[in-house]
């Protein structure tokens, strides 16, 4: 890893030649090494801020939700009120670099950066470090240099280039069977209760055949997809009979049986006992 000057400072910043024009303007760029007893940040600025933590860590607040910053994060402070703080006992060292532009905000949001996403973990973290660090390096080295901001403005682009790289990876990664499963337990879970529940209606919903529906939810839960189906109903039944709140034909009609003697049969198939005699045994003394 290269050997940077700036890091022997504990805090170092520069105001930058600006573009208006530019569809990315960067204002500054600086690195700051915090201290333990620093408190907390907080702020509304008219641009962008986007830092990198190379050290430590800390959290950052927006819109009410509190996101822990590890090492090797980049975090976005969006033009509205934010928070942040180092960590007490691992405070953290960051670049950061101000920006507006043109088209900073539809930029950022292609690249999956915003209010409510302001976290990102890249996978290659030491080339967007050496990116961040050259920037700051060149102040450090040469203070003011014309034309400076063209340079930082590049380097942010390129930036956003790994970014957008990895975010459009991941978004269009293979599915594996496991997480193709998900939903459907997810459908089956939310429907099983349904009269017309069916595997077909499962199928239909996620336009697979019924065999490949069966093969991979068996793979995966080591059950048929109709099993599953009853399974349900019958933790439910259990459940309402335990109570001793509901009639047979209710507690039949609420799991999904149009027909209370069609419930029994099930019920006694599965548990080994008919539902009258299951609710009875609840409630013999001791």
């Amino acid at each position: 890893m290269k050997e940077y000057g700036f890091l022997n400072n504990h805090i170092i910043y520069e105001y930058l030649s600006t573009y208006p024009n530019l569809s990315l303007n960067p204002l500054v760029i600086g690195y700051e090494r915090c201290k333990s007893n620093k408190g907390v940040t907080g702020l509304r600025k008219n641009c962008y801020i986007l830092q990198f933590v190379i050290s430590g860590c800390g959290t950052l607040s927006v819109r009410g939700k509190t996101y822990k910053i590890e090492k090797n994060s980049l975090m976005l402070l969006p033009m509205e009120e934010v928070s942040y703080a180092p960590d007490k006992d691992d405070p953290w060292s960051y670049i950061w670099i101000e920006f507006t532009g043109s088209q900073a905000n539809s930029l950022l949001s292609g690249v999956g950066l915003d209010a409510d996403s302001p976290v990102f973990v890249p996978q290659n973290a030491e080339e967007i470090y050496e990116l961040f660090a050259d920037m700051i390096e060149g102040i450090y080295r040469a203070k003011r240099q014309d034309c400076y901001g063209l340079y930082c403005a590049a380097t942010l682009m390129k930036i956003f280039y790994f970014v957008a790289l990895q975010t459009h990876a991941e978004e269009t990664a293979p599915m594996t069977e496991e997480s193709k499963i998900t939903p459907v337990i997810q459908f089956i879970q939310e429907h099983y209760a349904e009269p017309d529940f069916t595997v077909q209606k499962v199928c239909d919903h996620f336009f697979w055949s019924p065999s490949y529906l069966t093969r991979i939810f068996k793979k995966i839960m080591n059950i048929p997809p109709m099993k599953y189906v009853v399974q349900l109903r019958m933790e439910k039944a259990q459940k309402m009979l335990d109570s001793h709140s509901f009639t047979i034909a209710a507690i039949a009609y609420a799991c999904g049986y149009n027909s209370p003697y069609y419930f029994t049969l099930e019920f006694k198939r599965y548990v080994g006992t008919p539902p009258s005699k299951y609710q009875a045994k609840k409630v013999e003394p001791s």
